[in-house]
């Protein structure tokens, strides 16, 4: 018996639209908004980088991670949409077409910091993106036809920009190395070690009563200490700039949003004209990365890393995301989704050593250690080996240069004493944890039969306040915790024998040392070799070292009270046992480090001091550094400034 025209008989399932959207539609929705808003996010930087030249502070490799990371989050929802699915309203495309786009949208708007309120952000992403879906629910025919076509052709893309990209390095890395030429047979490696906002003040090597740096303390004892080293200026990009170039931060193109220019020869590309491999590997991502100049002459430079958390902050939203404190305190995770740990340095130069395709030519390793940076995260035996019991201040992430990088604590005028102590505490474990990781990477250049001609240098680029004058963190001030730094030079073989140098020095000459000591001829350097200090040659005249002085550009402040907050540059030397400073609204500050190193008594007015401080200003007055008003006008009186209690 046929059955009656128009039954069901069972035969194959309508097509096109006709067929029920799928949880399998879904996820190719999502995979296809999200590599369309990722390459959207991708033009759009370009077009900020490109035509509006403004640096990013985000990886190059976001051309393939910004697509990959939206897709990959919005296939993470996928099962949260199909729970949509047992209302009518959900069992189209519509809904998923709002939830991904608005989302999409948010990581769009949020490109442009400040331009809108958070919450105007998502009611106006969300808005857009549901009547979108709205119109979306009545055509899941075209809408997965679609997805079929786009999802293969963006897929191709993404892996075609990973390999681009990737492969871009690759060979720039082999042109460099095969442009290299010979070298003398008596060269020494060169190993610049820069621990990033470590203060002299936090090591057992400086007095420190805890033990914060055993390991250092050792190599210490082959090598000459400078017992005052003081840092260019208080924060990365100028100090890293000075000890790359011999110059002052002034005479520099660099600021918070200006590279190091090609005006200057760097030390890598000295070192790579007289024969040597160069390797750069930081962990400062903000202003250690490529872009802001400091990669220049490396054959290699390893700034942001591949992985997930870099993928996750190659997405706007993925940046908003990872600064929303409320996630952050409800996750109870305050870490830098892409911190690359002490342990991961000393890995990727062990890697790099086994490496490389010619063993027997010397190498400058450059390595940017980022551990003693806030937040301040040791691992936990560190944690524990300083008493820190895991009560800490809340921790804001704050929507500013990288998002997701920079932390700061609310509240910080609100903390007690105890609060204070447990930061500091958290901050001197990530220094022990940062010295014993230096310890492995010393052992084991010594495994390697590399260490007795291997030339050390190890330095910090600033120090850290830790309440100091009422102050915290650093770029605000030019007092002693953010200029003092560690210095120690372990020349090959050594033989120093723990000789420490008392008089103050810059890390400007750090850069002219270096070269002094490890290739013949290059006297010509700016800045001035400290060889002098311990080989007996320094004649004691004012031109045997630079002067030990420090600068600082208004830049990331916020608060009114903050040194450099009162104008626009400030300047300070140290000579002898006495520090001055210039600030920026005409005040000047004496002290008397030998016998008030915390700085609580302002000296400048001192009647019987006014020649000191007329000779300080004259020694400051020819470098051609801003401020040029110190002193203040006549008609002034100088008031010594106050910090806040």
């Amino acid at each position: 018996m046929s059955a009656p025209a128009g039954a069901n008989t069972g035969g194959p399932a309508p097509s096109g639209g006709d067929r029920p959207w799928s949880l399998t539609d879904t996820a190719i929705l999502a995979v296809t908004i999200g590599l369309c808003i990722g390459f959207g996010e991708v033009v759009g930087l370009a077009w900020r980088h490109f035509v509006r030249e403004v640096l990013t502070h985000i990886t190059p490799q976001v051309v393939w991670m910004a697509p990959l990371g939206y897709a990959s989050a919005f296939l993470i929802l996928v099962p949260v949409i199909a729970l949509a699915r047992l209302t009518p309203a959900g069992r189209g495309p519509g809904f998923g077409v709002a939830v991904f786009l608005g989302l999409g949208l948010v990581g769009w708007l949020e490109m442009f910091p400040y331009a809108l309120h958070p919450i105007a952000v998502w009611l106006l992403a969300f808005g857009v993106a549901i009547r979108i879906g709205l119109h979306a629910r009545s055509r899941s025919g075209s809408i997965r036809r679609a997805t079929r076509i786009l999802t293969p052709v963006f897929s191709i893309l993404v892996a075609s920009a990973a390999v681009a990209s990737l492969g871009l390095e690759s060979r720039r890395e082999r042109r460099a190395l095969d442009e290299l030429g010979a070298w003398a047979p008596e060269a020494p490696n060169v190993l610049l070690l820069i621990l990033d906002t470590v203060r002299a003040k936090s090591l057992g090597l400086y007095g420190r009563e805890l033990e914060t740096s055993p390991a250092i303390e050792r190599l210490a004892e082959e090598s000459i200490v400078f017992d005052r080293a003081i840092s260019t200026a208080p924060w990365t990009l100028p100090s890293h700039a000075s000890m790359f170039t011999g110059r002052w931060p002034h005479e520099l193109s660099v600021g918070w949003s200006d590279p190091l220019d090609e005006a200057e020869y760097t030390l890598a590309e000295a070192l790579s004209g007289a024969g040597y491999s160069t390797v750069g590997l930081v962990a400062n991502l903000s202003y250690g990365a490529r872009q802001f100049g400091l990669g220049r002459g490396f054959a290699r430079y390893e700034d942001f890393p591949i992985s997930k958390g870099q993928v996750v902050l190659s997405t706007s939203l993925g940046r908003t995301l990872a600064t929303t404190n409320w996630i952050r305190a409800g996750l109870g995770h305050h870490e830098l989704l892409h911190r690359k740990t002490a342990a991961d340095l000393r890995g990727h130069l062990s890697d790099w050593l086994d490496d490389r395709s010619d063993p027997e030519r010397p190498f400058f390793a450059f390595m940017n250690f980022f551990d003693a940076h806030e937040p301040y995260e040791p691992p936990s035996e560190y944690r524990r080996r300083f008493g820190v019991d895991g009560v800490r201040p809340s921790v804001q992430h704050r929507h500013n240069l990288l998002r997701g990088v920079n932390a700061r604590h609310e509240g910080r005028w609100a903390m007690s004493p105890t609060e204070i102590q447990t930061e500091l505490a958290l901050y001197e474990a990530s220094i022990a944890y940062l010295d014993a990781e230096i310890g492995k990477m010393i052992a084991d250049l010594d495994a390697r039969g590399l260490l007795d001609n291997t030339l050390i240098v190890l330095a910090s680029d600033h120090g850290e306040h830790m309440g100091e004058k009422g102050l915290f963190g650093h770029v605000q001030s030019l007092y002693p915790p953010l200029t003092h730094v560690p210095l120690l030079i372990r020349p090959p073989g050594g033989l120093a024998q723990g000789l420490r140098i008392g008089n103050p020095v810059s890390l400007i000459d750090v850069p002219a040392t270096i070269l002094d000591l490890a290739v013949a001829g290059a006297s010509t350097w700016p800045g001035q070799s400290l060889r002098g200090a311990w080989d007996g040659s320094a004649t004691g005249g004012p031109d045997d070292v630079s002067p030990a002085m420090s600068q600082l550009a208004r830049g990331l402040v916020e608060q009114p009270w903050y040194p450099i907050a009162r104008g626009l540059e400030m300047q300070s030397l140290v000579s002898g046992p006495l520090h001055y400073i210039c600030n920026p609204d005409a005040t000047e500050e004496l002290y008397d480090l030998a016998r008030d190193p915390e700085e609580h008594r302002n000296l400048v007015d001192d009647p019987d001091l006014a020649e000191v401080v007329r000779d300080l200003r004259s020694a400051i007055a020819p470098m051609g550094a801003p401020p040029q008003w110190c002193p203040p006008p006549s008609s002034e009186v100088p008031r010594s400034p106050q910090s806040r209690p």
